[in-house]
Formats: structure tokens, sequence, C-alpha cells
């Protein structure tokens, strides 16, 4: 499949918690993950404290509480109407990117 259709095929539009999310790559890595909720505040300063710059933190945590508040809550026919393909699930795209998600953990593990 090329690049383009790749990208096309992976797009998801699904409103799910981060528990959700947690549980569906739970089950694509067949290892357990979780979402663990900690205060914006707290976040925002473990990012800062992992090297990440104020200001993106301090954005990254308005994200945060934004989609936490609701703000993404919704799915639209977006995908389908923009690319011409169906949305995929979630459960579907963490099982097409597991490999991914696994190096992704492995790097950061050996930091």
């Amino acid at each position: 499949m090329d690049t383009k259709a790749r990208h096309t095929k992976s797009q998801v539009l699904q409103a799910l918690s981060y528990e959700e999310v947690a549980r569906h790559l739970s089950s694509a890595l067949n290892k357990e993950v979780r979402y663990v909720r900690t205060s914006y505040e707290e976040s925002c300063q473990r990012m800062i404290e992992s090297g990440m710059k104020e200001w993106l933190a301090e954005a990254v945590t308005q994200t945060y509480r934004f989609l936490s508040e609701g703000g993404a809550a919704h799915s639209t026919d977006a995908v389908p109407r923009l690319t011409g393909n169906e949305a995929i699930p979630f459960s579907q795209f963490a099982k097409d990117y597991a490999g991914s998600f696994r190096a992704s953990s492995a790097a950061s593990s050996a930091h």
C-alpha cells in the first residue's frame, strides 16, 4: 500500500475516553496500558521536567483540559466526506500501528 493510501486509510474519527484508548492499546499490544489521571498542573510540570519547553507544556496542558472537558467528544463524517474512505475504528488503528507503539515504548524505556 502506498503512503498516501496508508495515510488515508489510517484516519480515525471516534469519540473515546482516555480509559477506552488505554483498553484498545492494551488489547493491540497484549500488554497492560493504563490511563492515570493527574492534575493539569502536575502534568504540565512533569512535561517541563522531562525537557519540554514551558510554552509547549502549557499549550499541551490546555489541549488536554479541552479534551478532558468534552471539547472533542463528538464524531463527524469528515473522513469519508473528505477522503472518500471510511474511517477505521481506533481499535483497528491500534492494531495496525502496534509495532510503532512498541518501538516508541522501547525507545522511551532506554532513556
